[in-house]
Parts: structure tokens; sequence; C-alpha cells
């Protein structure tokens, strides 16, 4: 391979190294904005002198690379700071006026639950400040006004607005960075009668339209499919709406490795504009004329898809994405798909940097790079005459082709490995391409010829439940998945290196650089086995920031004691704990075996103040740590004369009244105090603990 023939994929890596590194780091304008300037200067003075006594290609090429890099950290410190100037402010969180469109309707179990774009606020004193900024608004759940609301619809409402609160929760999802990248820090609640259909201007046109377009789909697949599981993953493929799907379903199709279809994206958008791209391959014209009219009537097709699945912010995305392939592979023609890949990434980071740590972001292009190289090589492997055979063969090596860079981030971000990724994309890809076409025509036919829908309903209704069917029994076969995976951010980058040098080994044959690979693998062994055991050692007494209630687990060498309290449901309580658990090597679970919740360990005592216990009746110990939940008896004095605890931990479920009451305390006596309202999730680790 020709490393100089792909010029914009090492910008492209450069650019999205920069963004990682300003961000990762939260370094600041400064030190992106000078290195930005001087490396300007230097690589203009490079292209004028520094050709006369070095090599240009090594000292520019260089040059450009750090220019770039630089240019990724200004990127993403701009964005950054735009997010901030457009932060709405709510004084002592009193209301303000908002005056907004609505983009999306978001999954909610009760009442409304819309993002919004805001384009002004009033204050409380009246005063108009224009912003542009997204916000969620969740209604009242007997709000029936709010229900009737589309998306394009123009608000006027009042509401107090709050950033949303970053998961403390070690390991935890954090769905407040999740929605940072999303470019939404604040969300807002919106009681009956402050809201209503603003009158100064028109509904947004655009947005308004793919939100009819995506409920005219839905109320046609609705009428042709009767049955919820299958209508649910009909609406998943064509409309990327996920409000009808069971989690047995999503977890099937999770276990398989094919869950990729059940989002629309990059692939759904290159299935359906891929058979008019074959229809005009068919020409053999090329003149300039015919040129346009291809590449106008493809970017029509394919944008009428996205606005078609309702203009989701992933579904532009990867409308974009494909837009950018077409312009490009029929622009420049014989630029190869590397560069054309490249140069769509490096223009979407301009526009959203954040979009590099999307995961959906990251998934896209790795996978499509590593398509781009392998699969060439993996179908060279074996060249079936069977066309039949041929067509099941290149199914195989796209899969596998796919997976060889995507594994590292699959185990990093999901903890498990589908081991029959290959079977399922067998089964889903083609089924998918189907069904994506066949329920386009039956949408597009009911408003033209809706007798022949009689027969193309069933037929996908059909080809929906064959999938469903398929799907669920790769599921159940024994070892479908590796589950229970945990790789650190040292054994990822390991990984990572050792595919890059795979790649350069095969490349060059260097010998030298497969020693090196071996070695980097080697690293990465040990590397795990190392931390198996740092974290099977590890003691730690863990209390989650977790609504409803309480929830403390004492870990140690892969046993868990945990105390539940209060209205925890089991989803809530696995959303919260089960990576932490997972990294320490969690195996064995011991439930309390009475209502009292003291715990002694390793000669400390540690106590979880019963909600249904009198202070006054509870017998007087020392106490190291002391957990503090909910009691309507809670006496802040009592507790401290009985335990004189080093550490105090007040849960959230404690009430305000008796949070101010520790609080008071704590100005005038000696003890340590977390407040899991304000300091997040309590960690404290313990060496040589035994449960």
């Amino acid at each position: 391979m020709n490393w100089a023939a792909f010029p914009y994929l090492r910008i492209a890596l450069s650019f999205a190294s920069g963004i990682f590194a300003y961000e990762y780091y939260d370094l600041s304008f400064s030190t992106a904005l000078f290195p930005f300037i001087a490396f300007t200067i230097l690589f203009t003075i490079g292209e004028r002198y520094l050709k006369v006594f070095w090599p240009k290609s090594a000292i520019q090429g260089l040059s450009l690379l750090l220019l770039v890099f630089f240019s990724g950290g200004l990127v993403i410190v701009l964005k950054k700071q735009d997010l901030n100037i457009n932060l709405i402010e709510c004084k002592d969180r009193k209301y303000i006026t908002v005056y907004g469109t609505v983009t999306e309707i978001l999954k909610s179990a009760k009442g409304a639950k819309l993002l919004v774009s805001i384009s002004g606020v009033k204050d409380s004193l009246n005063v108009f400040n224009a912003v542009d900024a997204n916000v969620i608004l969740k209604f009242s759940d007997n709000d029936t006004i709010s229900l009737h609301y589309t998306p394009g619809d123009r608000l006027l409402l009042k509401t107090t607005l709050i950033q949303i609160p970053k998961n403390t929760n070690p390991e935890a999802f954090d769905y407040a960075y999740y929605l940072k990248t999303k470019s939404i820090i604040q969300h807002g609640f919106v009681k009956i009668g402050e809201h209503k259909m603003s009158e100064l201007s028109p509904p947004n046109k655009v947005i308004q339209l793919a939100g009819d377009a995506s409920r005219y789909a839905s109320g046609v697949l609705s009428k042709y499919i009767k049955d919820p599981e299958t209508l649910g993953i009909a609406e998943a493929i064509l409309l990327g709406q996920k409000l009808l799907l069971s989690d047995d379903i999503y977890k099937s199709y999770t276990n398989t490795g094919a869950i990729h279809v059940l989002s629309v994206s990059g692939l759904h958008v290159a299935i359906f504009i891929s058979l008019f791209i074959w229809l005009f391959s068919l020409s053999s014209r090329q003149d300039i004329y015919w040129k346009v009219i291809k590449i106008v009537s493809l970017l029509t097709i394919a944008w009428f898809y996205v606005v078609l699945t309702g203009m989701s912010p992933s579904v532009v995305r990867a409308g974009t994405m494909v837009s950018l392939y077409i312009v490009g592979n029929n622009i420049f023609k014989g630029t190869n798909s590397f560069n054309i890949l490249s140069i769509a990434a490096i223009i979407m980071l301009i526009y959203n940097p954040y979009y590099l740590f999307q995961v959906s972001f990251q998934f896209s292009f790795i996978s499509l790079l590593s398509i781009l190289y392998f699969q060439p090589k993996i179908s060279r492997w074996w060249i079936p005459k069977n066309k039949v055979t041929k067509f099941f063969w290149d199914l195989i090596n796209v899969s596998i082709a796919a997976q060889i860079l995507i594994f590292p981030a699959t185990i990093f971000y999901f903890h498990q490995f589908p081991v029959y990724f290959a079977i399922s994309g067998i089964v889903a890809v083609p089924m998918v391409t189907l069904i994506i076409y066949l329920g386009t025509l039956l949408v597009i036919t009911e408003g033209i010829f809706a007798g022949i829908n009689v027969y193309l309903g069933p037929l996908l209704d059909g080809l929906i439940k064959v999938l469903n069917y398929a799907i669920n029994v790769i599921s159940q076969w024994p070892y479908s998945v590796i589950s229970d995976i945990w790789i650190s951010n040292m054994s990822l980058t390991f990984l990572m290196i050792s595919i890059s040098l795979f790649i350069i080994w095969w490349e060059t044959r260097n010998i030298k650089i497969f020693y090196g690979m071996l070695f980097i693998c080697g690293l990465f062994l040990v590397e795990n086995i190392y931390m198996t055991d740092h974290f099977k050692s590890k003691s730690q007494i863990t209390v989650y920031d977790i609504k409803g209630g309480t929830l403390v687990d004492y870990i140690s060498g892969g046993s868990l004691y945990t105390i539940k309290l209060g209205n925890l449901d089991s989803k809530n309580i696995a959303f919260t704990t089960i990576n932490n658990r997972l990294k320490y090597k969690v195996q064995h679970i011991i439930e309390p075996d009475s209502i009292s919740y003291l715990v002694n360990i390793n000669n400390r005592n540690v106590y979880v103040n019963n909600p249904f216990e009198d202070p006054n009746y509870v017998t007087s110990n020392k106490m190291d740590i002391l957990i503090v939940t909910k009691n309507v008896k809670n006496n802040p004095e009592t507790l401290f004369k009985k335990f004189h605890p080093e550490i105090i931990v007040l849960d959230r479920s404690v009430p305000t009244w008796v949070e101010e009451k520790w609080l008071s305390l704590h100005r005038t006596e000696s003890f340590k105090l977390h407040n899991i309202k304000t300091d997040g999730a309590f960690q404290y680790f313990i060496n040589d603990l035994s449960l």
C-alpha cells in the first residue's frame, strides 16, 4: 500500500487526535491558539524557504499534521465555549419565558418529553436575550395538550432550566455527557397551562415536513402490521423509532451482533441509495451534464429517505456522510474511498467536534474503514464459482472485515462480544435490505395505489417475523455471546496499537514490525492479568447516587454484600451498578440476613442507618463510617453521640430538613461529611477487606 495516497486519512486522524486530547485533558483556548498560529507561520515559511535546505515532504508533512492537530484542539475548545455562552441562566430557579421549536419527540414512560431548539428567552425582569441552545423539556403526566406537539411547532412556554447532572456512580454510563455530545446540556419541567403554540412566527416547515412524513409512514406501517413486536422492528429499521421495541428482542439483536440494523444509520441510507447507484451505473455516459443529473438525483433520493425517517440528528449525519461520498466519488473520479471518507469525517467534526465522542459516530467510521481495507483481502481467500455461494461469501467477509477494527470498541463499551456475528450478518443484512425497499415502497404506494399494499403489507410483516425468528434462534445457540468482559483504557490502547502494527506488517512484511506487534499483544495480556488480580484484591464500599432509595455495595475478592432500601427496581439497580461490579470481578452475591445493617470490616465498623429504627434505641458503638438514609426520626446529635463516626455519608434519600441538621452539626463537630446530593456517589477503599 502506498501511504502517500492517503493524505486526508492522515489529516483526519491528526484532527481527531487534537479533538480527543483537548477534550480529555480539558486544555485551555490559549494552549490551542498559540501553537496553531506558530505552526501556521512555520508551515507558510516552510513552503517558501525550507525546501531549499531539507526534504520538503518530511518537514512540511510534520508541520501540517501538527497544525491540523492544534486545529482540532481549537475546534473543540471553541465548541465548548459556544455551549457555555448559550447556557441559559435561571437565577434562584425563577421561571423564564422560552421561545423554541420542537425538533424531536423523545421516549417517555409518562407525559410528553420533547427536544426543543431555543432561539430566545425572556427572564423574570422581562429582558429578552437571543440564544442558540437545545434543551429537553418534560411535561406533566396528565398534560394532554403537550402530547399533540409535533416537530416543527413553535412554542412559547415558561420553565426553569437546570444543567443536566453528571452521573457520578463509578464506571456508570454518563448520560449527561452523552447529551453534551448532542449539544444538549440543560433540561426543565413545564407545568400544565404554562405553554402554548407561539403566534410570533410560523412553524419550521422543514422540521414539520420531516415530522409529518415520519408520522405518515408510521401510520401506514401500523395499518398493515398489527403485532406490536413486529411493528416495533419495522419502525426501528425503517424510521429509526425504538418506542415499541421490547427488552427481550433488543437483547437478542445485541447478543447476535445485529443491533446496528435497529438504528437508522449510514448503513440504511447506503442500502437505500445503492440500488439507484447501480441503476445509474448501467449508463456509459460520462459527460458533465449526465454527472450533474446523476449527483442531483442521488442526493435527492438520499435526502428523501432522510426526511422520511424524521430527520433525527443521527439520520441527518448519516445522510450527510453518504452525500459527501456521492459527491466526492463522482466529482473526484479516481480518488480512493479512504480519502473521501476522511474528508466527510473532517467536515462533520468541524461542524460538531463532539461527534467524535458519540459511539455511533465511532462505529460508523471505524467499521467503514475496516471494510474498505480488510474486505478486499479477505474476499481473495476464496473465490467461489457459484453465484449463490459467492453472494453468501461476500456477506461473510464483509461481516468479518467490519469486526476487525471495531471489536476493541465493542468489548470496551459493551463488555461483550457476539460470537455468531458473521452468521447474523448473513441473515440480517439481506433481509434488512429487502425490508427497507419493501417498507419504503409500501409507504409510497399507500398514497398512489393503495390496492397493491394488500399484498405488500403481509409480505413485509412476514419478512420481519422471519428476521426476528432467525435472530432469536441464533441468540439461543450455546456460547452465542462472550459476556462480562472488562478492559481498561490502557488495554484498549494496546489492542488498537496491535491492530495498527498488524496492518503495517501486512503491507511491509517487516519482521521487526511483526515482533513489535507480538510484544504489544504480550503487554495486553500481562496488563489484563495484572488488572484482574488488582481489582480482585481491592476492597471497597460504594454508596450509589440513585433516586428512589438507598443502594450500598461492599465488594471484596469477587464477593458482594449489598443493601437495598426503598423503591428500587431491578433495571435501575443494574444500570447503576453493573459496570462497577463487573470491573471488580463480582462473582458471588451475599444477601443481608437481618434488618440490622452493621458490618464489621477489618476491625472497622460500617453502619447503614435503618430507615425504620429509632436512633434512641440503637446500641452505642464506635463507627468508622455512618451511612445516613431516609428516616423520619433521624436525629443527628443522637446518632453522632452514639457512634462518633469518622465519616458520615448522607444518602440522596435524606430529606432536606434532615440534611440541613447534619450540615449544621458538621460546623461544630469534627468528622468528614460526604453529601451525595452535592458530592456524588461515595466510594471508599479498605485494604485487606474480607466479607
